[in-house]
């Protein structure tokens, strides 16, 4: 793993998260940005102020993988494939999310995950 991913065990992020439905987490943005949305023929611009992220499945685990090479971008690529509100927010969108928001996000999406070492049962 990276070794900015110990630094995200650091990052307090009670005051900005609560539980969500289905496992998911509501992370408040500190500063929200902007995106701009097509839908239809319209094009409109909307101030996210929180993302929602599903609990990760299996095939998400890939991009981890990919993280080797560049692990910010890779990071950034599973944070968005777990954003389930609002809806189209993708990697490249996520490139404007501030950067105190964007460790917030990635702290949120990396605790789904069990807590330990690998080859440390917890038992004495």
């Amino acid at each position: 793993m990276p070794a900015f991913m110990d630094d995200l065990d650091e990052i307090d992020i009670g005051d900005f998260v609560e539980d969500g439905d289905n496992g998911s987490k509501v992370l408040q943005l500190e500063y929200p940005f902007s995106v701009t949305v097509k839908e239809g023929g319209n094009t409109q611009t909307e101030t996210v102020k929180y993302l929602e992220f599903r609990r990760p499945l299996g095939r998400d685990m890939d991009k981890i993988e990919q993280m080797a090479g560049s692990a910010m971008k890779g990071a950034r690529s599973f944070v968005a494939g777990l954003v389930i509100v609002p809806v189209g927010i993708n990697a490249n969108k996520l490139g404007d999310l501030d950067a105190a928001d964007m460790m917030r996000a990635m702290k949120v999406c990396f605790d789904f995950f069990p807590k330990g070492r690998s080859g440390n049962t917890g038992a004495s």
